[in-house]
């Protein structure tokens, strides 16, 4: 895409592979929302909007014709620079293996956190409603650290509306610890697998009030990329390179009923 401008970057292609792997250990362990949605895409930089089926009926009429105007989701530009230290790049350019990779790891984490926060929350302002603000069961509350009970009974209700496993359970990330304690000589994350249907627990810092229950069979949940992420040149400046992650998406939710909040 010619909007990253890489051909224009004071380097080669060995610096734009170092920063690659270091971005991708942190969008692999912190982007949770791309294990619990399907991503639909890249659909390409184009791609602005898609339609929702909906439609409003506009004051305005055309003689004795109504007109009605169909909404749409739109696309959001997500976009975050950092500045790479000359002497960084000299080093990887010597065929260092170690460098300070500090500012790469900083900005992936704020990117996977930007798009976290738009899948589990929604951007209400674009009209683009999240996982949690879209849940129609009722919320289930865990008895002190036993979480196992409140979780099969998010499962029940999940499979009483017909929504089929696996499940992913997804935590705040102060509690996650929590599930690596061990009863009756068993160890809980052992237990939750199984009553996950092999689906697991995963942290995430877009989650604020305890956990959800939320189904992994796909089709429920679609994150609609245009340019998945990808790493950009900015500038020079007096510190190094400036450079940045971006991409494009939105985001729905097909099937609301498809996750339950755990009050833990």
């Amino acid at each position: 895409m010619s909007i990253l401008k890489r051909n224009l970057a004071p380097f080669g292609g060995e610096v734009w592979e170092a920063i690659g792997e270091e971005a991708k250990k942190v969008f692999e362990r912190r982007l949770t929302s791309r294990k619990i949605a399907d991503y639909v895409g890249a659909k390409g930089l184009e791609f602005a909007a898609i339609g929702t089926g909906k439609t409003t009926a506009l004051k305005e009429t055309l003689g004795d014709v109504a007109v009605y105007a169909r909404e749409v989701l739109k696309v959001l530009e997500l976009k975050t620079s950092f500045v790479l230290k000359r002497e960084e790049i000299d080093l990887i350019e010597r065929g260092a293996k170690a460098f300070d990779n500090s500012a790469i790891v900083e900005a992936a984490k704020a990117l996977s956190d930007a798009e976290n926060s738009i899948v589990f929350n929604g951007f209400k302002k674009e009209g683009i409603v999240g996982i949690l603000p879209a849940m129609t069961q009722k919320a289930v509350k865990a008895q002190g650290d036993d979480i196992l009970p409140a979780v099969a009974e998010a499962i029940i209700a999940l499979k009483d509306e017909g929504v089929e496993g696996p499940y992913i359970l997804a935590v705040q990330p102060q509690y996650y610890g929590k599930l690596f304690s061990v009863g009756e000589g068993y160890p809980l994350t052992k237990r939750l697998n199984e009553l996950l249907d092999g689906g697991g627990a995963i942290r995430s810092s877009a989650i604020k009030n305890g956990a959800i229950v939320i189904s992994v069979r796909g089709g429920d949940y679609e994150i609609l990329g245009g340019a998945d992420i990808s790493l950009g040149f900015e500038k020079e400046t007096a510190q190094g390179v400036e450079l940045f992650f971006f991409e494009t998406l939105t985001f729905r939710v097909n099937t609301p009923e498809a996750a339950v909040l755990l009050q833990w």
